[in-house]
């Protein structure tokens, strides 16, 4: 009975933990309430920010080349170059078992698709862990409010426009708008 109860508590501070070990950052959940906050403080001060997701182009490839321990390096290698390249106002989260969630304080598009380039760039010339893998990222932006006016639907615009990332070909930065242009003509890609 006293293993029992105390595999219990253990359960509970785990599922309570804000941390996601494997990366060193927020869990999906309470990132959750950084967004709420930020739509907020949006409200409140008429001021964008955008949310992005990073995705880890063929994660399944590396895992089954490099093996679990490598993969898990690599995610977390990866969080630090992100993390790396934040300001102080900025936030990043764990969003999936191969993406990371990205909140941009008091940011534009520009600004926004410049970051996500920058970052992205950074990723693919970097080589992480000790067996030198090399990897891209495809990333998807919305920018609130002019994205979407809610929670709901700026996640949903933003996880459309990584779909639309990654369905023009991986390693790329595409965002949610009117203005959208195609892969090909736009100047925001590879």
């Amino acid at each position: 009975a006293v293993a029992l109860h105390k595999a219990q508590l253990i359960e509970d501070n785990l599922r309570l933990d804000r941390i996601d070990h494997e990366t060193e950052l927020e869990k999906y959940a309470p990132f959750l309430q950084r967004i709420h906050t930020a739509i907020d403080r949006s409200n409140t001060l008429h001021e964008s920010f955008t949310l992005m997701i990073f995705d880890v182009d063929n994660f399944k490839h590396v895992a089954n080349t490099f093996g679990y321990d490598a993969s898990k390096q690599m995610l977390r290698q990866i969080a630090d170059v992100i993390k790396g390249r934040l300001r102080g106002i900025d936030a990043v989260g764990r969003h999936g078992f191969d993406e990371f969630i990205v909140l941009r304080s008091n940011s534009e598009l520009d600004d926004a698709i410049a970051f996500a380039n920058e970052t992205r760039a950074a990723i693919g010339q970097t080589s992480f862990t000790k067996s030198g893998i090399l990897t891209t990222v495809s990333v998807g932006l919305s920018v609130y409010p002019h994205h979407a006016s809610d929670l709901e639907n700026l996640l949903l615009s933003v996880k459309g426009a990584l779909f639309d990332a990654q369905r023009s070909g991986r390693n790329k930065v595409w965002y949610t708008g009117k203005d959208q242009m195609s892969a090909e003509h736009s100047p925001f890609h590879d």
